[in-house]
């Protein structure tokens, strides 16, 4: 298989006479050969069909397509080959992997434009003309080459036996699922009781405020992305500090670990991750959310708890479909001291407030020694460290009743409480901690209907009239019936007391 411009071809008719002189003339250009096997064929099969006597002759191009680099000629093959290594047609879009190990879904004619301008831009020289013709022939050809691995969609598969076959046992779904970098490790030259692993256990306590509990949550949250890639922790970690607490060294530490292309630093949620193109949840494993002022961090908090917990997120990218995916990607925010809007119940997230003892001097000497043995091979930083988290024993799932509640985080919730509820909440705990029978302080009711057996059919509390979602006596009515009520009571006497 090869493209026309690789090789000598016909590209016109030139008659015998003063304008083209005869093949065999000494004075014939020397870009007008004659071949004398073709031609003397043509001639005769001219002048046996339509008895037209014509000679034929061919003519070289005057400037070879060649390599920049050796000045071969270009066989479509030897120049595809890279190409079908790196690009993959996944429904009626491309994936194309880039030389940083990262991806890029295209459209068809996005494909072909980067084909085209890589292609003249980086293999060909000279004649201008050529250039343009061969990149764009040879886009349209690449594009619709037989050889190209096909598959029906895309999908996250940490776990490669989870990807759907065909019945030749090649992949149906492409994997966008790359290995961890320390996959590969030999961890038997580690030790897990290393200084290394000590600097690392004193970074995690200072970004925990000393917290110890909290300490072993942060390291069960990183060792759960080693042993637990295809499950979601159902957990977010939101660390919030002045610049130069550390934060953003744990993050490095990260990458270290599983590699730059599964850790997406968001700069913009509700753009990135809520907007109308969050390509971004494709292939996410880790997304830290670096919001210095916290802006737009919030806006779509319950979007965000989808994301979070939810086991597929939608993804849309530009000029393509909308698909959803299946997620398990993890979520780290690292943010300035702010009010967080968080209220009670809200148990998904652990807020932390970092000490600030790492913005002294010797602080700061302390990160860039750390810094210094995660860039030194040497001094096996990194694999000491992964060699301690495989120690560790997350749980595959992380328990909204377990995970730890930090000082900062309460007083959060009590700050952002709503002051209807405030006030629903302690007139609930006051009735259900009085005698049976006995109204709270301040509240007066009145049992307007009851059913044949004295269950509580229709009650008017102070000037609410209500009526009981499950038929129960008034001292016991379900706690859920008693928030909705008090709700609707307090919003209409816009009142706070009885």
């Amino acid at each position: 298989m090869g493209l026309k411009p690789s090789v000598n071809n016909f590209d016109g008719m030139m008659i015998r006479g003063n304008h083209y002189p005869a093949p065999n003339n000494a004075y014939a250009p020397e870009s007008t050969v004659r071949d004398d096997v073709i031609c003397p064929a043509l001639e005769q099969a001219l002048l046996d069909a339509f008895g037209i006597a014509m000679g034929w002759s061919m003519k070289r191009h005057s400037s070879p397509l060649v390599y920049s680099e050796d000045g071969l000629r270009l066989p479509y093959v030897k120049h595809a080959q890279p190409w079908l290594e790196r690009i993959c047609r996944v429904g009626s879009a491309y994936i194309v992997e880039m030389l940083d190990g990262s991806e890029e879904t295209e459209t068809g004619h996005e494909l072909a434009d980067r084909l085209k301008s890589e292609t003249a831009k980086c293999l060909l020289k000279g004649a201008p003309n050529a250039k343009s013709w061969y990149a764009r022939t040879f886009a349209e050809t690449l594009c619709c080459d037989p050889a190209m691995r096909t598959y029906e969609k895309a999908g996250m598969y940490p776990d490669p036996k989870e990807c759907p076959l065909r019945d030749d046992g090649t992949p149906l779904h492409y994997n966008l699922w790359k290995p961890m970098l320390c996959e590969d490790w030999d961890v038997t030259q580690a030790d897990p009781e290393s200084k290394n692993v000590a600097m690392f256990r004193k970074l995690v306590r200072v970004l925990s405020d000393g917290d110890e509990e909290v300490a072993k949550f942060v390291e069960l949250f990183i060792a759960h992305m080693l042993k637990f890639p295809a499950r979601k922790p159902n957990a977010w970690l939101i660390f919030m500090s002045e610049q130069g607490a550390g934060k953003g060294t744990l993050v490095v530490l990260i990458i270290k670990l599983i590699g730059e292309s599964k850790v997406k630093e968001i700069n913009n949620v509700q753009r990135s991750l809520l907007g109308n193109f969050n390509q971004v949840l494709l292939d996410a494993f880790l997304l830290v959310l670096d919001e210095a002022s916290g802006k737009h961090l919030f806006d779509g908090k319950e979007e965000l708890k989808n994301l979070i917990t939810g086991p597929t997120v939608p993804v849309n990218q530009k000029n393509i479909r909308e698909k959803i995916v299946r997620s398990y990607a993890r979520f780290m925010v690292t943010i300035q001291p702010r009010s967080v809007p968080t209220k009670k119940g809200d148990r998904r997230g652990v807020i932390v407030r970092c000490s600030d003892e790492l913005i002294s001097q010797q602080g700061r000497e302390f990160l860039k020694e750390t810094h210094r043995r995660m860039e030194d091979d040497e001094s096996q930083y990194i694999p000491d460290v992964h060699a301690y988290l495989l120690t560790l024993d997350p749980p595959s799932v992380f328990q909204s009743d377990e995970l730890p509640q930090t000082e900062v985080q309460r007083e959060l919730q009590a700050a952002n409480a709503d002051v209807f509820e405030s006030w629903i909440v302690d007139v609930v705990e006051r009735w259900f901690s009085s005698p049976s029978g006995t109204p709270p302080e301040g509240i007066e009711y009145t049992l307007d209907r009851l059913d044949r057996y004295g269950n509580v059919i229709e009650y008017t509390l102070v000037d609410y009239k209500g009526n009981c979602g499950r038929p129960e006596l008034l001292p016991e009515i379900a706690m859920v019936d008693l928030f909705r009520d008090f709700i609707k009571y307090a919003e209409s006497a816009q009142t706070l007391g009885g």
